[in-house]
């Protein structure tokens, strides 16, 4: 972690450096934001959701651009979250993964640098609720990611410097190689349980899962 923010560090330095000497200012942000500098450089993960000493963990792998993730976190995971997340019986977390392109992997980014705000969650729900109102794909553009940060009163100029600065490339590409490579996930979502992927009796990922079904596996851990 110190060398990442280290690495970081020096990359915002030289890019203020090299602007500065060029008698520019940073043409990522807006006139109020010129001459900052991002201010949290520590790599932060997802926000737990819930009691991190319940007795059950949920973890969804998900993709932004993926429809069928964003139905089961409305019809799903949602009604989840009430009966078991609030009530402490379960803890849950989000991981968003990059399988569907650069679209994902931006909108990945983005989530995490809501999250160095403590807003991740805010930003999750917007973000889905945007798409599973309109039926449609948001186009992952950083305008389009911006207008979701506004609308959930991020700082701006901290999150536009997170995210073109690129300072959770590394980490959203990591997760989506660990998921693909040693969690064995394919397609997305999918949902572990204390660690356990949620199968069929092929052993293969049940994607969404119908809320009655997931409850009936969340049971047999409370």
């Amino acid at each position: 972690m110190i060398k990442r923010n280290l690495i970081l560090a020096i990359i915002v330095l030289a890019l203020s450096i090299l602007l500065a000497g060029q008698g520019k200012t940073l043409s990522i942000l807006n006139s109020s934001c010129d001459g900052r500098n991002l201010k949290n450089l520590e790599i932060k993960e997802i926000e737990i959701l819930g009691d991190s000493e319940a007795p059950l963990l949920i973890e969804v792998y998900s993709d932004y651009q993926c429809v069928f993730g964003i139905r089961y976190f409305k019809e799903t995971i949602l009604p989840i979250i009430d009966e078991y997340v609030l009530t402490g019986k379960a803890s849950l977390v989000y991981y968003n993964l990059s399988f569907e392109g650069q679209k994902s992997q931006i909108a990945a980014e983005a989530a995490y640098c809501a999250n160095d705000q403590g807003k991740f969650w805010e930003y999750h729900q917007e973000i889905l609720d945007s798409r599973y109102q309109q039926h449609e794909d948001i186009n992952y553009v950083f305008e389009d990611i911006e207008k979701v940060a506004r609308k959930i009163d991020l700082d701006i100029c901290e999150f536009n410097l997170c995210l073109k600065l690129g300072k959770y490339t590394e980490l959203v590409e990591e997760q989506t190689r660990i998921g693909f490579i040693e969690k064995n996930i394919n397609n997305t979502p999918v949902t572990f349980l204390n660690h356990r992927m949620v199968t069929d009796e092929k052993g293969e990922s049940l994607g969404i899962i119908p809320y009655n079904i997931l409850k009936e596996q969340i049971q047999s851990f409370i």
